[in-house]
């Protein structure tokens, strides 16, 4: 069997896999489920995004909502936006295959096994990660393909030198940038340690230029976040590991693996020094720091977890970097160790896929607070994370997060100001025992208008 062909098959298998997730119920699956699609059906109905963000995922959905309704005009709008999302969804993050499979036909050539190619082609795709980022995670999906997409036509750049492979390299980290501000943030810090390392002290210019054009670009679509590029360092790092990082297995094996693989470049960088070719070595010197950021474990929970999760695709790439360095039994212990550990953890998912944010009990529950909602449009709720997708979709009211004051100018500006809180019915998506987001408080001028077992709510103000 060709490479080109087992790497089709994976593919195929791994669409197969995000399609059953996908599909295991009715409504986007995932703490965050609701959000695409609530920016999809704002897009279609008045032509803009209901919240600031990178928009190139949710336009591209929007596009082929229109298309199908132009071709089938009577389809039932809310139903098609969630089908079409599902369905992007399940062939996105398997495209990363692509640039991965020509990282290693196009710039390493080496004579990889069969095993050794299925193994980092299934956990590139097939894993924890990848998996975990099914369904409601698309933008953060789609901007790792174009991520990977970048590192595969800049690791070209850099060998070849062709104007062609640093036009595309560019174009991908702008597609990167447009669909996800997270992977473009990586990409931009990939291309930094990059030029520095290649180019030492006449990457000067460079970095800063880059660093500059990057905070603009992301300044068009959504300021907060451009701030958060400069002023993310303020809060970012914790003084001991994080709990909940240890929690789940996930976070236990982002540590080790990183660990494990920082261990053997350094012990290929110190026995091979002088074999070693510049190219090799400053990749490897790239990767090292690189995957060394990503699992830093002194991160905050939050950027520790959402950083862990793209871990993999420096994991994938990096060991075809070392394939050669492996003694044949070593590369084949490693390609059957991974090969059995994807398959566990999809096999897993497949068995237990991720749910909605909240039972279907309580999602059934949650309808009947609509006789409450006179005018959803001077109506704004306060409510946890993961719920707030929903009651925007099903009601079109506005939402605000626990940690919002309600001052005067809330207060003038909303007719209805309710407080959401949830009994029971939550499905918790975040290793520990609790949620680590806030969860909304009535105040004492409050008035209970909804109770039931799964919630109570209360509005301010009411007579």
């Amino acid at each position: 069997m060709k490479s080109k062909h087992l790497f089709i098959g994976v593919f195929l298998l791994a669409v197969v896999v995000r399609f059953l997730l996908n599909f295991s119920i009715e409504l986007i699956p995932g703490a965050g489920g609701g959000y695409s699609i609530v920016q999809i059906r704002e897009i279609i109905e008045e032509g803009h995004l209901a919240m600031s963000d990178m928009p190139l995922v949710f336009y591209f959905n929007s596009l082929v909502v229109k298309i199908i309704i132009s071709i089938f005009p009577n389809c039932p709008m809310d139903n098609l936006i969630i089908n079409v999302y599902k369905i992007i969804d399940c062939i996105a993050l398997p495209l990363l295959l692509i640039p991965l499979y020509r990282i290693q036909k196009d710039i390493f050539k080496y004579s990889y096994s069969k095993i050794f190619l299925a193994a980092v082609a299934g956990f590139a795709v097939l894993s924890y990660a990848p998996i975990e980022l099914a369904s409601d995670a698309q933008k953060n999906s789609i901007g790792l393909v174009f991520m990977t997409a970048f590192i595969y036509s800049f690791l070209k750049y850099l060998k070849g030198r062709s104007v062609k492979d640093l036009l595309l390299s560019v174009t991908m980290l702008i597609l990167t940038g447009l669909a996800h501000f997270g992977t473009f943030t990586l990409s931009v810090c990939f291309l930094l340690l990059a030029l520095v390392l290649f180019y030492r002290w006449k990457a000067i210019i460079p970095v800063i230029g880059l660093g500059i054009t990057a905070v603009l670009l992301i300044a068009v679509f959504d300021p907060s976040r451009a701030k958060e590029m400069l002023t993310f360092w303020l809060n970012s790092f914790s003084v001991f590991l994080s709990p909940r990082l240890l929690y789940y297995p996930h976070g236990i094996f982002n540590y080790i693996s990183a660990f494990v693989i920082i261990w053997f470049i350094i012990r290929i960088l110190r026995k091979n020094k002088a074999a070693l070719i510049t190219y090799d070595r400053r990749i490897l010197l790239l990767f090292m720091i690189f995957i060394a950021i990503l699992a830093f474990p002194f991160f905050r929970f939050e950027y520790g977890r959402r950083l862990g999760l793209m871990l993999f695709v420096p994991q994938s790439i990096v060991l075809f970097v070392l394939y050669p360095y492996f003694s044949k039994r070593a590369a084949l212990i490693i390609a059957y160790f991974v090969l059995a550990l994807t398959v566990f953890t999809a096999t897993i998912r497949v068995a237990s896929p991720k749910p909605l944010a909240i039972t279907g009990e309580s999602y059934s529950d949650l309808m009947k607070i609509k006789d409450e909602l006179k005018d959803p449009d001077t109506t704004i709720i306060f409510v946890r994370h993961g719920l707030e997708w929903w009651l925007i979709w099903e009601f079109r009211v506005k939402i605000a997060q626990p940690h919002i004051q309600v001052n005067e100018e809330l207060v003038s500006k909303y007719d209805h100001i309710f407080f959401l809180i949830q009994k029971k019915g939550e499905n918790d998506f975040y290793p520990g025992r609790s949620s680590p987001f806030r969860k909304p408080q009535a105040p004492e001028a409050a008035v209970l208008v909804y109770d039931s077992g799964y919630f109570e709510m209360y509005e301010l103000g009411e007579d």
